[in-house]
């Protein structure tokens, strides 16, 4: 493979798009940072999302109109979320079909122009009835290959975002895909998965049906897939290293690829820290820990000492979405909710020790080689990654625990051949 030559930073701002918790203040310093989007979308609709409504609580139809408002005014766009990988088959009913098209009429009417899909059906059904709407291709569509990428632009998608799994270390593969594909390409720059994750097909079905509207879930749903790549991580730390993020520092090489938008995620954290993240990548700049700019919302929170304020219309929300006792062991359920979402926090990724990391993608395949025969990203673990002993064996041996009870189906209450369970 040729070698594609080095980078330079360049001056000029890149577009960020910021997830929104629906903070007014949020807003004001988003615009402040040069945030040219926020996106977010209702608890519950006829579509769904990619995260379970009990991960992202928002307001009700009118105070997100006057959110949409209030982010205008600003001078930016708001862009709404119809990014759910499963629509449980009901876009092939006249029921499903009817309020599909509902809900992209009240997308319209209150000034939304830009929307995000993972369905190809749902674009086409777009651009047919709502064509005045901007599309953008989620990355639950799995664009991974540039094959995907023509096609998702010659169906009518006005911008793409890249598979984070497939192309956010694949330098040359970015680059071929700006070369062929005209409309404008995102990446995902905290994302945080694992390098090519099985589960994240799966993942995105499970979280599109805890967020429908009328869905039997309810916006319930136990996290096997988060669970069991977090495990992951704490059995092989060298697994957070070769994950999908992109340093501040280095967008200048995905800006010189041809990437248009960066988008950084996520939208149920706490106003103080998506600040955080915005401001570390519109300045193209941090020091600390990289992790606290990673998708691991709790441990950032531990990191910064910042407290959660949930109103008390989503505490209402929560029970309503928790209390199953026909679906869930609740005392399982409860320990799961105290313990799954623990990550590294006793882990400290130091970023001013990673530059001259991304240079070694520039003619590197990584899906062409298995990580056990290329040790690029281990070498650079042993550099640049600490972890708390102690504490990852506490916490592997808490997840263990957690995706046992999954697995076995003691959180549900059912009987394992053990015997186990209510």
């Amino acid at each position: 493979m040729a070698r594609i030559a080095s980078f330079s930073l360049r001056s000029h701002d890149v577009p960020l798009s910021l997830g929104t918790n629906f903070d007014p203040s949020l807003v004001e310093g988003a615009a402040k940072l040069g945030v040219s989007e926020l996106y977010g979308r209702l608890t519950y609709d006829a579509v769904g999302g990619g995260r379970a409504s009990y991960l992202a609580l928002a307001p009700g139809r009118r105070k997100l109109a006057e959110h949409v408002k209030h982010v205008q005014s600003f001078g930016m766009s708001f862009n709404y979320l119809l990014n759910a990988a499963c629509l449980d088959n009901r876009e092939f009913t006249r029921r499903g079909q009817m309020k599909i098209r509902e809900l992209l009429e009240w997308i319209e009417s209150v000034g939304i122009h830009h929307v995000t899909v993972t369905i190809p059906y749902l674009l086409e059904i777009i651009k047919k009835h709502n064509p005045n709407l901007h599309v953008k291709a989620s990355a639950f569509s799995e664009i991974d290959s540039v094959r995907k990428a023509k096609f998702w632009e010659d169906l009518g998608a006005d911008a793409i975002t890249l598979s984070p799994l497939s192309f956010n270390r694949n330098l040359a593969g970015i680059r071929e895909a700006a070369t062929i594909v005209k409309v404008p390409l995102q990446v995902i720059v905290n994302n945080n998965c694992l390098f090519s994750c099985p589960n994240f097909p799966y993942h995105g079905n499970v979280f599109a049906h805890a967020s429908q509207s009328g869905h039997k879930l309810r916006g319930f749903v136990l996290d096997y897939c988060t669970i069991s790549c977090r495990l992951r991580r704490f059995l092989d730390p060298t697994e957070i290293m070769s994950g999908d993020w992109i340093r501040p520092e280095d967008l200048g090489f995905y800006e010189k690829l041809g990437v248009s938008w960066f988008k950084i995620v996520n939208r149920n954290a706490p106003t103080k820290i998506l600040l955080q993240r915005a401001e570390a990548y519109s300045k193209r700049h941090f020091e600390g820990n990289l992790l606290i700019l990673l998708e691991h919302v709790l441990d950032s929170l531990q990191a910064t000492g910042v407290k959660q304020r949930i109103s008390a219309r989503n505490w209402l929300r929560l029970a309503a979405i928790f209390f199953r006792p026909m679906s869930a062991h609740i005392s399982q359920v409860k320990k799961i909710s105290k313990d799954a979402m623990l990550g590294p926090a006793g882990a400290y990724l130091d970023n001013s020790k990673l530059e001259g990391f991304i240079e070694g993608f520039l003619d590197k395949s990584c899906k062409a080689t298995s990580c056990t025969q290329c040790g690029y990203c281990a070498a650079w673990a042993k550099k640049a990654l600490q972890v708390d002993e102690a504490y990852r064996r506490s916490v592997l041996d808490k997840y263990n625990d957690i995706k046992d009870m999954l697995v076995s189906g003691s959180a549900y209450g059912v009987k394992s051949d053990k015997g186990e369970g209510r």
